[in-house]
């Protein structure tokens, strides 16, 4: 139990290293508008694939997929994929970029969902705080697929605020887990 409780917290750790990096492309993307198209989908693509092969590291992590992280697959294949996709196609629009990184918000917002509703199986008191930040990024996944800023704030103004957001509501969970681990860890056997 001590190996699975410091793997846990490990990976915590970690997910907080991954979350500095999500805060640093925010803050490009939002201050740095001149970007160009293909500069902009190999930053959102290498972001996205960098989650999804830590989610899918997560997954595979010796001991701990069946219990944590099952449905980091699903989110790490689409991360890899969809990350992959946008690294080496090239776009017209920055719509088309907007339009894969709203599929990446709605795949993490669903992801988390997934994960309040396990904890509201169990009765855990911090599952209408997960889902609530699983449901706001959805929302903003749609926000950005249907952009209805888009007179005034270009799309990467907008991904960039996403990402900070989705950075703030991520390192909240974050912390609930490593405050609450033991707590967590024996909910989920």
């Amino acid at each position: 139990m001590d190996k699975i409780t410091s793997r846990f917290k490990r990976i915590i750790n970690f997910s907080v290293g991954m979350e500095i990096f999500d805060i640093i492309v925010g803050i490009i993307l939002f201050v740095y508008t001149s970007f160009s198209i293909k500069m902009c989908a190999v930053l959102i693509g290498a972001l996205i694939l960098v989650h999804g092969l830590f989610s899918l590291i997560r997954y595979f992590y010796d001991g701990l997929a069946s219990k944590f992280f099952a449905m980091d697959l699903i989110v790490g294949v689409s991360g890899v994929i969809l990350g992959l996709f946008l690294m080496f196609n090239t776009f017209d629009t920055l719509s088309f970029l907007g339009y894969l990184f709203a599929a990446w918000l709605i795949i993490v917002g669903l992801h988390r969902i997934l994960y309040g509703i396990k904890l509201v199986k169990i009765n855990d008191e911090i599952y209408p705080l997960v889902c609530m930040m699983g449901l706001l990024i959805v929302v903003m996944g749609c926000l950005v697929l249907f952009n209805p800023f888009e007179s005034f704030m270009l799309i990467t103004k907008l991904m960039g605020i996403f990402l900070i957001v989705n950075t703030i509501f991520e390192v909240m969970t974050l912390s609930l887990y490593k405050k609450r681990v033991q707590y967590v860890i024996d909910l989920f056997e």
